[in-house]
């Protein structure tokens, strides 16, 4: 066949303009896999084909958001945001033609996992998922204004749970194209065909395209809508069948989704490939595929046809070979200059297989293409190869010991005998030996090449070899004896080396997980160990060790000590002769005023007749404590209250005693009513549990009624200066005086009442004042009195 074809929107073509909206966009399609055997769990992917060319000054999406739709009622199940998961190019069969044009295209690989739950997605007639863009190539020929119009990628998947059962799917899955594109007027084929995993009948037809509901202004909507999506427009003469006008026209094969056209006009063409899902005769869920074809005019190409033979019979083309199970085939064409090469299985691409030789695996249709390099012509298609699969061996390469191998030890490395060809090689190196075993003695990576003389299949199995020296069994540190107490930690560790396994034993009996190249000394006895790397071995000397006892240590935990009588506190431990030790300890006693306020850890150290030592260790706390202070005395007159105000600070624990007349007995201000004198104490406690007290006289007055004014008229109602409870304060000193100061009244205990006389002559009506010093602690009594008649 001598076609050959590129794939590409707009921006691939020499004459498209730069005005474009969308057209580094290609085509593309979905994939829904499923991940889980319940249904609802999947990776949902979009395949983009991007123009690296056109797209230049396009920044590719790094995230998309898609949709999921019901079918029944179009409506919105699902918004799903995508990422770019990776950037694959395109290979292109004829890379001098594509280079020659600018062709550089890539697969953008959007991904998102997707949970869900089977009892949303129940509706019979299924779901489908969307996105959209604007707009198409403006040179696309096969439609009415392309400048205008969107782009739709568009999947169908059933419901996840069908007549009560969970119901499993995945959708097809489209392989990538192959980067060509057509020869006017010669035959053309691509393949097309998708894969599906549940085994599901596939069945191909050519569509229109869809256009959806984007536009120049909204090339890039948020959301897609919902469907239906309104169709491209088809130009004259154009349809779902003939998008590709030829003879025949495009069309796909509805078995296998081979495309295939012979095409009559040039141009660029879009076109859509529909893949739907069958199980059971019924119609399960379908994918599009959107794409677009370039047919040029293609000169010849005077490179000679190509023919496919086995590299070891140049001589005989082939077209049917059996590949044996786990082998491989040498596959050639013959070798010319100025020719590029790309090799294809199944009408796909085999990346990086572009050299005029190809070592095959797999059963399958091979085929090579062949194009110019120094000019851009029609690329040379070989004829096709099957290769068959056949039962065959699976040879490896053993070794008579265990690996890595020691250098100690004859080492012959041996693959399967019988009716065989053997070329062994160590590093890439050809080796003179050619029977199915090598002796070796170094290390490398070794392969052999082994040739079944029956059906020409090889195979080349290959295997590292590490032959190692023997290893150093020697200690790197050791104590300097083997007496030792329990708490010493004594470690014995051997020397390192790359690649080393060590076992430790003790009293020749391994010790359970000791696989370190140290071991830490747990019991008496006689240590020992062993180093291996791969099959050598080597045995440590003994080293025996002696574990002394140490001493059981106790000591009595030490009281809290407050600030406040920081008294000293005597140490006790156990057993006795130890030695105690920390800040504030003098001999066996801790002396809070030498440690200050804190915590501080106290030690008891006790050493045994074998040396060994032990401690104990009790903490020391001395806490600040708070302070108090009340008035030594307060009064009151009988009846009234007084609230208790001490000096001290706030947030502690307060404890008044007695409870006699208080409001409270645990705040910090209560009020006093008593009736008689009451000595009140206060303790107040801090957080750290120290405490202190203070104590308040609150001392009871009786009352004493003093009247404001009298009426010495003799007429038997108050005559004189009448003071009901004055007897209550026998050394009261009661004093009158005029506004002038002249003091006109005296009497110590008030035993002679006031008359309203001065020197035995009544006093004027008037207002006067009076002192009245109980003498008892109660505070001067002050005040006025009026004299009328």
């Amino acid at each position: 066949m001598k076609q050959f074809f590129i794939f590409l929107g707009i921006s691939l073509l020499l004459w498209l303009t730069p005005q474009a909206w969308a057209n580094h966009i290609v085509g593309g399609n979905f994939e829904m896999v499923a991940t889980a055997s319940t249904p609802g769990k999947y990776n949902l992917y979009l395949n983009l084909f991007f123009d690296e060319v056109g797209g230049v000054n396009t920044g590719k999406e790094q995230s998309i958001v898609v949709s999921i739709f019901r079918k029944s009622d179009n409506n919105r199940m699902l918004n799903i945001r995508m990422y770019l998961e990776s950037t694959t190019p395109l290979q292109y069969t004829n890379p001098s033609c594509a280079e020659a044009r600018s062709l550089e295209t890539s697969i953008l690989r959007y991904a998102a996992p997707l949970d869900l739950s089977p009892d949303n997605y129940a509706d019979a007639q299924g779901y489908y998922v969307a996105w959209e863009r604007c707009c198409r190539n403006t040179s696309i020929d096969n439609i009415l204004t392309p400048g205008r119009s969107g782009i739709v990628f568009y999947l169908e998947f059933p419901a996840l749970r069908l007549n009560g059962q969970n119901f499993l799917d995945s959708s097809p899955a489209f392989a990538h194209p192959n980067g060509e594109y057509i020869c006017i007027n010669r035959p053309f084929t691509l393949n097309f065909g998708a894969t599906d995993a549940d085994g599901d009948e596939l069945r191909y037809s050519m569509v229109t395209p869809y256009m959806g509901y984007s536009s120049q202004g909204q090339p890039n909507p948020a959301l897609p809508q919902s469907s239906p999506y309104p169709p491209l427009q088809w130009a004259a003469g154009f349809s779902d069948q003939a998008a590709i006008p030829g003879a025949p026209a495009l069309g796909v094969n509805a078995s296998t989704g081979v495309l295939s056209v012979t095409a009559t006009q040039r141009g660029l063409f879009v076109f859509s490939v529909q893949v739907d899902e069958y199980r059971n005769g019924q119609k399960i869920g379908s994918v599009r595929r959107d794409f677009q074809l370039l047919v040029v005019d293609c000169p010849d190409n005077t490179l000679p046809d190509p023919v496919i033979t086995l590299k070891d019979k140049p001589n005989q083309p082939v077209k049917e070979l059996e590949i044996c199970e786990n082998g491989f085939l040498d596959l050639t064409a013959q070798e010319m200059a100025n020719a590029s090469y790309q090799w294809q299985k199944d009408g796909i691409n085999i990346p990086g297989a572009t050299t005029y030789t190809y070592q095959a695996s797999s059963p399958g249709v091979y085929k090579i293409v062949v194009s110019s390099t120094t000019v851009c012509a029609a690329s040379k298609t070989s004829q096709s190869v099957t290769l068959r699969l056949k039962t065959g061996a699976s040879p490896d390469i053993t070794s008579n010991v265990p690996l890595p191998g020691c250098e100690s030890q004859p080492i012959v490395l041996s693959t399967v005998r019988g009716n065989y060809t053997y070329a062994w090689s160590k590093d890439g190196q050809a080796l003179s030996q050619t029977t199915s075993s090598l002796p070796i003695n170094e290390s490398g990576l070794y392969a052999v090449r082994v040739q079944n003389l029956d059906d020409l299949c090889y195979y080349t199995p290959s295997k590292q070899v590490e032959i190692y020296p023997t290893p150093n069994a020697e200690y790197s540190s050791l104590p300097g004896s083997g007496q030792f107490c329990v708490s010493d930690s004594v470690a014995l560790v051997a020397v390192t080396g790359s690649g080393y396994t060590y076992q430790w034993f003790l009293n020749g009996q391994p010790i359970a997980g000791a696989t370190q190249n140290q071991y830490v000394v747990k019991a008496s006895g006689n240590y020992s160990f062993e180093v291996k790397i791969g099959s050598c071995s080597a045995t440590s000397t003994v080293f025996p060790v002696n574990l002394y006892p140490e001493p059981t240590v106790s000591m009595q935990a030490i009281p809290l000590i407050c600030q406040v009588n920081g008294a000293r506190i005597l140490l006790n431990g156990s057993p006795v002769g130890g030695v105690f030790s920390g800040r504030g300890v003098v001999g066996n006693e801790f002396i809070p005023s030498q440690s200050g306020v804190g915590s501080f850890p106290v030690t008891y150290t006790v050493t045994n007749s074998y040396g060994c030592k032990a401690s104990a260790e009790q903490i020391a706390v001395v806490a600040s404590a708070p302070t108090v202070l009340l008035p030594n005395e307060v009064g009151i007159i009988r009846g009234n209250s007084i609230i208790l105000q001490p000096q001290t600070q706030d947030n502690l624990l307060y404890e008044w005693t007695p409870p006699t007349y208080l409001s409270s007995t645990t705040v910090k201000n209560p009020t006093a009513s008593p009736l008689q004198t009451t000595k009140y104490t206060l303790k107040v406690t801090g957080a750290s549990g120290c405490a202190v007290e203070d104590q308040i006289l609150v001392t009871v007055w009786e009352p004493i009624t003093i009247p404001n004014g009298i009426t010495p008229n003799g007429d038997g109602k108050n005559d004189t200066w009448e003071m009901p409870g004055i007897e209550y304060y026998p050394d009261a000193e009661v004093q009158i005086f005029n506004r002038w100061g002249t003091e006109l009244f005296f009497s110590k205990g008030y035993r002679t009442t006031f008359d309203g006389t001065y020197q035995g002559k009544k006093l004027p009506v008037a207002t006067y004042y009076y002192v009245i010093k109980p003498n008892n602690g109660r505070p001067t009594i002050s005040g006025s009195l009026t004299i009328v008649y």
